[in-house]
């Protein structure tokens, strides 16, 4: 191991350079900028199973539904919601009968085969779900499941919704509940917590379904088509249970990481892979950049970026950006690198699309190293907003020739 680091801090040391900048000439030695840089790429990273992401009402999109990659193996999302009165005081009048109940899904847009057809298992939810509480997206539901009412196949309609019956029984306990239950919604949830809305997973299923509860314009919601009043004069109306931006509820991920399993942890795989639903993570080790520099006195890190090389597909939707976070096993907290910490904006992440390449500012962070102010050599990265995007990338790792390159600008200060 150490003959390994040796020569590895030997070859990199070989790439640092005198950067040759334009009026240098004619500047007096003392006042030249000795700037150096140096391109460093052994590092070592590797690709581990993501730690589940926790979501709740805050969060703008919420999933439904099943990607599948012959990569990444098959995602899966369900969701437990509240459904919600209306109005106070809510009256279905005298001798409620009902003629129909359906789930309404405004879908905002379907990652995969926008043609898919689901099929849903939806249940009565058993669930207290907290305002003020976020909750792990990998939590184990099977004793919180309720009766069901619900086991059809439905895809999206020309409107952009899905329908799906719903058990009349079902329908017909919401028109039979008492007046107290239906006074406002804090009554009406403690008798009726909510949906588990889930998908059959069973198949080979590839569309996933993006809702946004938050939006003013969402029209999801449980319609109640009934009849009532007296036997000789019975009137027809609706009734909307809602669901939107007041009503609490959160995400479940459930993954197959099959094609990844034996990768995982492997610091020789030629790829690294990264996916969003709590899906996967890629580790990189920067104790290479510190071994390399400590050793060269006062420094100021100009700039040090970490350039990541992904392969475009059309089979999957690419991050848009990416998050760095330190690993710190001693303490088991985690932390975002210094530089994004500093300022997001400064940071970066973002994926530029000519080069198929993520570009992330550490220099902050190498700086930090450097001065001895913590020693986070071993960092995570992932896809950012991963706990409502399937987004994926696969970054290289050795393979089509190109590596992860950390470079860094610098000079020496004594």
């Amino acid at each position: 191991m150490f003959f390994f680091l040796a020569s590895s801090l030997l070859i990199l040391a070989s790439c640092v350079k005198e950067d040759e900048q334009a009026g240098l000439e004619i500047q007096p030695d003392k006042n030249r900028l000795n700037a150096l840089y140096v391109d460093l790429s052994d590092f070592t990273c590797y690709s581990s199973p993501d730690d589940a992401p926790s979501t709740n009402r805050a969060y703008t999109t919420t999933l439904l539904g099943t990607i599948n990659d012959v990569n990444f193996g098959r995602s899966t999302a369900f969701i437990v919601t509240q459904c919600l009165l209306s109005t106070d005081n809510v009256s279905f009048g005298t001798n409620p009968q009902l003629l129909s109940a359906q789930l309404v899904l405004d879908i905002e847009s379907v990652v995969g085969n926008e043609d898919v057809e689901h099929r849903f298992k939806i249940y009565k939810s058993n669930f207290d779900i907290a305002s003020d509480s976020l909750y792990a997206s990998n939590i184990d539901f099977t004793s919180y499941i309720g009766t069901p009412i619900a086991d059809q196949s439905a895809k999206k309609d020309t409107l952009g919704n899905i329908t799906i019956p719903l058990d009349s029984l079902f329908g017909q306990s919401i028109l039979n509940m008492a007046s107290t239950d239906l006074a406002d919604n804090d009554a009406f949830i403690n008798a009726f917590k909510g949906l588990f809305i889930s998908v059959d997973t069973t198949g080979n299923q590839n569309g996933l379904l993006q809702m946004n509860f938050n939006s003013t314009t969402s029209s999801s919601y449980i319609q109640l088509e009934y009849i009532y009043g007296e036997s000789t004069d019975r009137d027809t109306t609706t009734f909307k249970l809602k669901i939107n931006s007041s009503a609490d509820r959160f995400n479940l991920f459930y993954h197959n990481r099959t094609p990844l399993n034996s990768i995982f942890g492997s610091t020789s795989s030629p790829n690294l892979y990264l996916s969003g639903m709590g899906g996967v993570k890629s580790h990189i080790d920067l104790q290479p950049a510190f071994e390399l520099l400590k050793d060269s006195g006062d420094l100021m890190i100009y700039t040090a970026e970490l350039l990541l090389n992904a392969q475009a597909s059309e089979s999957y939707v690419m991050p848009t950006r990416l998050l760095m976070e330190i690993d710190d096993s001693d303490t088991d907290t985690k932390s975002y690198v210094d530089d994004y910490t500093a300022g997001t904006s400064n940071y970066g992440g973002y994926l530029n699309t000519d080069k198929t390449q993520y570009s992330l500012v550490v220099t902050r962070h190498i700086q930090n190293m450097i001065n001895g102010n913590h020693q986070n050599y071993n960092l995570w990265f992932y896809p950012y907003g991963g706990a409502t995007s399937a987004s994926r990338a696969i970054i290289s790792n050795g393979a089509n020739g190109q590596k992860v390159i950390l470079k860094i600008v610098y000079s020496k200060l004594n």
